[in-house]
């Protein structure tokens, strides 16, 4: 079932990767000395640590921005200033120019397509793992979930697969429970009292629970990983190849990789498996 699981992720990477909006033809660098350096505003979460938020300092932080740091760095005709904000804010602030890219873990939908333009090539990959009590040693897979309830976040995409999964399983299907924003203090609850068997969640979340919590809580497997794409408004074309240019490289050269272990833990720039 794993396998199965993995082959719907990766198709829905593959038809992601098509519809994206910039393409890679653009040379990245460009030559600062023969033009003009714009300054171009970068829209970023305040409180979505690791990846994007507000430090000690009131600047600009996260996994998100030290990526956005060496784009910079990688384009000399362009100097990148910070502006964090909420997440509805930097929709609003890329989609009306007062912001040219914003950043926030935002994965591609068709109706964001519709506003926005996307660089084809993903920063990271934001993966979605079953998580499960750290002493609950009957559930080691998602084929141990038969039977078994399983809280989603509202709105989560992983509901897709498992529904796939219990379609599959019609006899024994898992039950949704859905939540709305939990804190980790009620994800904690909600398994050591065994209202919910499992959870989906993302590893940083995870690390944020046992790091408050204790060891309570496990990586299962994954259950999705999707492409983590900055978004950059209609009007900016050329900006848009030029970065995309630059996660290309990064993605081959092991750039985004480097950064995200330093700065995570782990790597991201690769779909987990």
């Amino acid at each position: 079932m794993v396998k199965k699981v993995a082959s719907v992720v990766f198709a829905g990477m593959l038809a992601v990767a098509a519809l994206a909006g910039c393409s890679g033809g653009s040379d990245q660098a460009g030559d600062a000395s023969s033009e003009e350096v714009r300054t171009m505003t970068i829209a970023v979460g305040n409180a979505y640590s690791p990846y994007v938020y507000v430090d000690e300092n009131g600047d600009a932080a996260g996994f998100d921005v030290e990526v956005l740091k060496a784009i910079d760095e990688a384009l000399p005709q362009y100097e990148f200033t910070y502006e964090t904000m909420d997440f509805k804010n930097i929709l609003l602030s890329v989609e009306t120019g007062k912001a040219q890219l914003g950043s926030h873990q935002f994965s591609w939908n068709e109706e964001r397509a519709q506003k926005y333009l996307y660089p084809e090539t993903p920063f990271c990959y934001g993966t979605m793992y079953l998580v499960a009590g750290a002493d609950n040693d009957a559930i080691q897979s998602i084929d141990d979930m038969g039977g078994k309830i399983v809280t989603l976040e509202t709105g989560d995409a992983s509901e897709a697969q498992i529904n796939e999964w219990n379609e599959a399983h019609p006899d024994n299907p898992m039950t949704i429970n859905w939540i709305d924003a939990p804190t980790p203090e009620e994800i904690s609850a909600m398994i050591s009292t065994g209202r919910t068997d499992a959870f989906c969640e993302m590893r940083s979340y995870v690390d944020d629970v046992n790091a408050e919590y204790g060891n309570t809580l496990k990586l299962v497997q994954p259950i999705r990983s999707d492409g983590n794409y900055f978004i950059v408004n209609q009007d900016e074309a050329q900006f848009c190849e030029d970065v995309n240019a630059v996660l290309a490289q990064f993605m081959e050269d092991g750039t985004i990789a480097k950064i995200s272990n330093d700065t995570l833990g782990y790597d991201v720039s690769v779909p987990a498996e």
